[in-house]
């Protein structure tokens, strides 16, 4: 009798662990399915990190505390910073998409709960009937196929037009939002470099902004199937881009440069060279995302056009991966209260005051205004976003050291020190070596891609 007492005491003591031990990525735990059922607030702040540019966390405090009385603690730091450190000691996590690669490898999300996975956009409270979740959000939010995020921000760089190139290009532009790459060039002024303002420009360069315009140009230019990969030979892995839709990307970004005698439409970030195109009394194109706007900059409102680039009749867009992820922590120590909390964050007003507050989240509805460039930029992707072959890449791990490397040698090639051509294959070459380094990429590459061989 004794022995069946302690193996009886074992057993419990074992389901008690078992059930406070967090939110483990194989078996997280299941939450109220909406936020009509909260869990019960603790005492214990949950522990909220944002990996991205914020203005008003108290706002953000208050906002949710008008919903629950679970205290929230928030801490912001740049994505860079979140990489840095050798744990995440949170318990929800928003980041920039591409990063998802990254954070899952060293097990620092874990799985969404069902009951946290977004199936529609907008709202779980609202009595209008929301539209089914965008298969570009819901595909930048699982990896392997698997969800692991509520998407908050899809970063999709368009074509921003000033007013007075829209009026150029005013009889293309009515009948179709694309615009042949052939025909903008043409319009746009070569304008003589000043070294000094240039080399200023280029010390202080938005990597991050170069880089997706570059990757947004090549996909505009790619005849690939991008279910299969676009950067990286899927089955050697070795890297793409001294491909020709690489080189001629490059080539176009160095021909945007030159718009302005300091490089700025494509060495600065996407609030900026936003900006200049809106507010430029001369021909001008800025590539950029609605999505990567501060909050001043997403209430312009001009004449300026967007448009969709086209190379051979084909348009093609890029998620940059900028816009924001939301997980549970792997780390986290109160998993009904993280489910909440994602939930709140799905929800179309919740979403709306974000979009004023952290950069990489899009507005449910039009905040800044309907007349407002950015709104116009986010009605002209949604149909794109719908698609389920926009690529995001690369979102593996290692992820910002392609990215860094590719920014490093695009730079060369805009300052002329390089031809891209030759810059394009250094940064093969040290693609290549980062592969190497990094155990398991072709699966990990296969995972990012969704696919399930």
């Amino acid at each position: 009798m004794p022995r069946r007492i302690s193996i009886s005491l074992l057993l419990l003591l074992a389901a008690t662990l078992g059930i406070s031990a967090g939110c483990q990525p194989e078996q997280p735990t299941e939450a109220p399915a909406t936020v009509k059922t909260p869990p019960s607030a603790s005492s214990v702040p949950l522990r909220i990190w944002i990996a991205a540019q914020a203005v008003d966390t108290e706002l953000v405090k208050r906002k949710w505390l008008a919903n629950s009385e679970q205290p929230i603690d928030i801490r912001v730091l740049s994505w860079s910073e979140l990489l840095e450190l050798e744990s995440c000691a949170c318990d929800v996590l928003l980041y920039p998409a591409r990063l998802l690669g990254e954070l899952e490898h060293r097990k620092w999300i874990a799985k969404l709960p069902s009951s946290a996975q977004q199936k529609q956009e907008g709202t779980l409270d609202s009595a209008e009937a929301p539209a089914a979740l965008p298969a570009a959000k819901r595909a930048q939010a699982e990896y392997g196929g698997t969800p692991f995020a509520v998407p908050l921000g899809c970063s999709l760089p368009v074509a921003v037009l000033s007013p007075i190139l829209q009026t150029r290009l005013d009889d293309q532009l009515e009948s179709s939002s694309q615009l042949p790459w052939s025909e903008l060039l043409s319009e746009l002024p070569e304008t003589p470099r000043n070294e000094a303002a240039f080399q200023e420009q280029l010390a202080a360069a938005d990597k991050e902004a170069v880089v997706d315009r570059f990757l947004a140009i090549a996909a505009s230019r790619s005849t690939r199937n991008t279910r299969y990969g676009v950067l990286f030979d899927l089955r050697s892995m070795q890297a793409l881009l001294e491909e020709p839709e690489f080189v001629d990307a490059a080539e176009i970004l160095k021909r945007l440069a030159a718009q302005t005698e300091d490089g700025a439409t494509v060495l600065t970030s996407h609030s900026h060279a936003w900006r200049l195109a809106t507010e430029s009394t001369s021909p001008l194109v800025a590539l950029a995302s609605n999505t990567l706007l501060d909050a001043a900059t997403a209430t312009i409102k001009s004449g300026a056009a967007i448009a969709q680039l086209t190379h051979e009749s084909q348009s093609k867009l890029w998620n940059t991966g900028g816009g924001l992820n939301a997980s549970i922590a792997y780390d986290c120590r109160q998993s009904a209260q993280s489910v909440q909390f994602l939930q709140w964050l799905g929800t179309s007003g919740t979403r709306d005051f974000l979009a004023t507050n952290i950069v990489g989240v899009d507005p449910a509805s039009p905040v800044a205004g309907v007349d407002s460039v950015s709104w116009k930029a986010f009605r002209a992707t949604t149909q794109a976003q719908a698609a389920d072959t926009l690529p995001l890449e690369p979102r593996i791990p290692s992820t910002p050291q392609y990215r860094d490397t590719l920014a490093t040698e695009l730079l060369h090639a805009i300052a002329g020190t390089k031809t891209p051509q030759l810059a394009l294959g250094d940064a093969a070459r040290r693609w290549n070596e980062i592969t190497r380094e990094t155990s398991g990429q072709q699966r990990q590459y296969e995972r990012s891609l969704g696919l399930t061989f």
